[in-house]
């Protein structure tokens, strides 16, 4: 491709899907699903490259949350970003990797997902070496160097890797590689939150329990019949016991029950406070809605001509897939 003096940039979007199939604990499941549109893989504009590539199927074989700890010693599988480039440009050549479009809200609660990123030279090549103090090292243009952020959130926007390439022709060849997982130390899921009382239906009412039960429900204008109280029938689509989870009937309602006979106080029941401990509270409803909705989330590249501060520089070479 001829040189010239306008900037250059490429931005390639790589899709990233995780999906969680809720399966028995042990059994292998797809954890993401690789998705990429347009017809090549390969995108280059000057002389950097991106190559995106799934390494085989991405299994899991937890189905539930990890903690960081966790997620370091297991064995995830991965999604690579080849990146090859060399250059000419006297300004050098600068490029970011960051997340973009991510979708992993449930009831307006979010999924929680941690990444895990590493990004090392190829067999016989070089990436430049690491800097700590990347955004002023870069000014003076005269070594490949970068900036990992090796763990983190998958937010909006997040730098994962930003890299200069020098004006040369030795250049840099390196793979990054991204896995990810849901954070258990920012989601609980639990039916039971918050704590409260907990009641069942008595089911060895006697005939005089039964008819009393008939007799209250009769007073608030409900029709019921002995099958409903005794809880092997349903009214307008719920059983007794249902009415009594959900919380319909008043705490008057439900000491007068408790008081002849009719249901039964267990005791309290709940997720505490303390164990939820801040983080995000799903109902295994809400956590098996995943199945069908699939959260999501991209990764973005980018590229430009000389140093651009989060690539905003606009060119006139914009490619994307």
């Amino acid at each position: 491709m001829e040189e010239s003096n306008n900037k250059k940039k490429i931005i390639i979007p790589i899709i990233i899907v995780i999906v969680i199939v809720l399966t028995a604990l042990g059994t292998t499941i797809a954890f993401f699903n690789y998705t990429r549109t347009g017809s090549l893989n390969n995108l280059g504009t000057g002389r950097i490259y991106f190559n995106s590539t799934q390494n085989g199927a991405l299994n899991m074989t937890n189905i539930f949350p990890m903690t960081s700890e966790e997620a370091a010693n297991a064995t995830l599988d991965t999604v690579t970003v080849g990146i090859v480039g060399d250059t000419t440009y006297a300004n050098g050549e600068e490029f970011e990797i960051t997340f973009t479009d991510i979708t992993n809200t449930i009831n307006n609660k979010q999924i929680p997902i941690n990444y895990i990123a590493t990004y090392t030279a190829n067999t016989g090549k070089s990436i430049g070496e690491e800097s700590n103090d990347y955004w002023n090292a870069r000014n003076s243009k005269n070594a490949d160097i970068y900036t990992l952020n090796e763990t983190g959130r998958v937010e909006d926007g997040k730098q994962v890797l930003v890299g200069f390439i020098k004006n040369s022709a030795s250049g840099i060849e390196g793979t990054l590689t991204i896995k990810a997982y849901i954070d258990a130390d920012r989601i609980a899921i639990s039916d039971t939150y918050p704590t409260g009382s907990v009641y069942k239906v008595n089911d060895s009412m006697t005939s005089e329990e039964v008819n009393y039960c008939i007799s209250f429900f009769s007073n608030i204008n409900v029709e019921v019949t002995e099958a409903f109280c005794r809880g092997t029938a349903a009214i307008d689509g719920y059983t007794f016991q249902e009415i009594l989870d959900i919380g319909d009937l008043t705490d008057n309602q439900v000491n007068d029950l408790v008081e002849h006979g009719v249901i039964k106080y267990l005791g309290e029941n709940g997720t505490t406070s303390s164990w939820v401990n801040g983080r995000t509270v799903f109902t295994t409803a809400e956590w098996n809605n995943l199945q069908s909705n699939p959260i999501s989330f991209k990764i973005r590249a980018e590229s430009n001509e000389g140093i651009t501060r989060q690539g905003h520089t606009q060119g006139n070479s914009c490619k994307q897939f």
